[in-house]
């Protein structure tokens, strides 16, 4: 009897401490989906899913934001796609279709403008699931980049634009000669020199500031 006694009450510590583990794993889980989805908010990033063949969204309520729509409102792909701005739908359902065909990811960047007339420029992730080797859905990642894309414009413009005249860099200058030189288009090609005269004479006189002024507006002029 003290024998069975031991046993029931070994399994019963057993019954007890493996509760007590799934509670914590529970626990656990709980707390790291929660830091997941916070993450996921404050970097802009949202799940989106489209079935196929029939094509139905389903998204988590960061991509209803990206596109300043109601969270859970309902959703047509066609007015999606109507959001995206110049080449992007083209591009879009280019590399789409590539995705459906071949079974590849893909990462495209696109503005759009929002549904509050917003642009902004997201960052589209994909995966396509096969079930027996048919495509049956697209899922992914769409991340507002909105902020990263105006700091590389910025950077950009900065490496290809003379910030006294505003004309192009020499930086630029070179990368578009080295282009035009390696293309060897038989579309004739000009090189336009203009020096100005008696700028040296400005600086001397007048300061570095009025020969900043008088490039400056030598630069105008040469853009109309």
């Amino acid at each position: 009897m003290s024998n069975m006694m031991r046993t029931s009450a070994r399994l019963h510590r057993m019954r007890s401490d493996t509760q007590t583990a799934n509670a914590t794993t529970s626990a656990r889980f709980n707390h790291l989906q929660e830091l997941f989805d916070k993450s996921f908010k404050a970097a802009r990033i949202g799940i989106w899913e489209c079935s196929l063949p029939d094509e139905v969204l389903t998204w988590t309520d960061t991509v209803y934001e990206l596109f300043d729509l109601e969270p859970q409102c309902a959703l047509s792909r066609d007015d999606i796609v109507a959001l995206y701005t110049d080449e992007s739908p083209r591009k879009l359902s280019e590399i789409r279709g590539a995705t459906i065909a071949s079974g590849n990811d893909f990462t495209l960047d696109a503005e759009i403008i929002t549904a509050t007339g917003n642009r902004r420029w997201i960052r589209i992730t994909a995966i396509v699931e096969r079930i027996d080797g048919s495509p049956v859905r697209l899922f992914g990642m769409k991340q507002d980049i909105t902020a990263e894309k105006t700091m590389m414009d910025h950077i950009r413009h900065l490496a290809e634009v003379d910030t006294v005249t505003g004309l192009a860099s020499r930086a630029k200058f070179e990368a578009v000669f080295e282009d035009v030189y390696a293309a060897a288009s038989e579309v004739p090609h000009a090189l336009l020199l203009i020096d100005l005269d008696g700028f040296k004479a400005v600086n001397d006189s007048l300061g570095h500031q009025a020969g900043d002024a008088c490039l400056k507006e030598a630069g105008h002029r040469k853009q109309w």
